[in-house]
C-alpha cells in the first residue's frame, strides 16, 4: 500500500517539477557559473527527477520480473527521493563553500 501512495505522490510531484525545471536554467545566468561543479550538480539533480519517478514507478510495480524479494521492489518506489536529497545537498554545499553564489570554483 505504501508504494502505491508513494508512486501517486511522486507522480503528482511532476507538475511542480515542470516549473522548477523551467527556471533551473537560470542557475547559469551569472558569468562563470557554467563551470561550477556544484551548480551543475544542482541542475542535474533537478533534471533527474522525472527519470527517477519513471524508474521507481515501473520498478516498484514489477512491470518487469525481478527475481528478488517483494520488499526490495517496494523500496524502488522511494527512488525519486534521491533528487530532492541531492538538490538539498548541493544547495547547502553552495551556501557553505561559495557563500550562496553560483559562481564558485573551490
Amino acid at each position: 500500500m505504501y508504494r502505491i501512495v508513494a508512486n501517486i505522490i511522486f507522480l503528482i510531484g511532476l507538475f511542480p517539477w515542470a516549473f522548477i525545471f523551467m527556471f533551473s536554467f537560470m542557475l547559469f545566468d551569472a558569468p562563470g557559473s557554467e563551470a561550477s561543479a556544484l551548480t551543475r550538480g544542482l541542475f542535474y539533480s533537478i533534471a533527474a527527477y522525472p527519470v527517477l519517478v519513471i524508474v521507481g514507478f515501473f520498478g516498484s510495480n514489477g512491470f518487469w520480473r525481478l527475481n528478488e524479494a517483494y520488499r526490495r521492489r517496494g523500496r524502488l518506489a522511494f527512488l525519486p527521493l534521491l533528487s530532492p536529497i541531492c538538490a538539498t545537498f548541493f544547495l547547502i554545499a553552495i551556501e557553505i563553500f561559495c557563500g550562496g553564489q553560483f559562481v564558485c570554483h573551490f
